[in-house]
């Protein structure tokens, strides 16, 4: 973070990032892209540039073949949505600008499924992958503990958040706020 692209990548990678980052518009995205880092080291990087974040980048950063805290396939073992990685990912490959990314936050959610017993938050998170599945979003995933993302073109809004307090509704624990952020991906 706030370093130059010569101090973080070798010489060739460096010119191939700023490359990528000069060429992303506003909504714009990259990746995965393979570089090598000053050390040497091989590494996975993807770009975002959010339409109303300035000229702030987004970017992750992993080693290849790296597993992700949710088990390294790019499902999420739980629900059976994708990872946060598989998740941005694909949102990398398949988002359009006329897009919009909905993102959910539960927050307690982890708090809340401790008190339960494991075929209970089993069945939870089951019926909330089933419920955010059945969206038909174009990509979907499990992005931490207590978040959701999706990425459609038409009839996102307030779907994703329906769908996650429907689930919580039925498992018990309809209480649980859920926040939604919807973002544009219109330059």
């Amino acid at each position: 973070v706030g370093q130059s692209a010569d101090r973080l990548f070798e010489s060739e990678a460096a010119r191939k990032f700023t490359t990528y980052v000069k060429g992303l518009g506003h909504g714009g995205r990259a990746g995965p892209l393979r570089l090598k880092l000053a050390g040497g080291t091989e590494a996975v990087l993807s770009l975002c540039h959010l339409p109303l974040n300035g000229d702030n980048f987004s970017c992750t950063l992993s080693k290849p073949g790296a597993k992700t805290s949710f088990g390294g396939d790019g499902r999420d073992s739980k629900t059976g949505l994708a990872d946060r990685d598989a998740f941005i990912a694909g949102a990398g490959k398949i988002a359009q600008p006329s897009d919009t990314l909905s993102v959910v936050d539960v927050p307690g959610l982890s708090e809340a499924v401790a008190r339960l017993s494991e075929a209970e938050a089993a069945s939870l998170f089951n019926s909330i992958g089933a419920a955010i599945k059945s969206l038909g979003a174009k990509v979907s995933g499990r992005l931490s503990d207590t978040a959701f993302g999706a990425i459609a073109n038409v009839g996102v809004r307030d779907r994703l958040a329906q769908a996650v307090s429907k689930a919580l509704e039925q498992g018990g624990l309809g209480s649980l706020p859920v926040e939604e952020t919807l973002v544009s991906l219109e330059a």
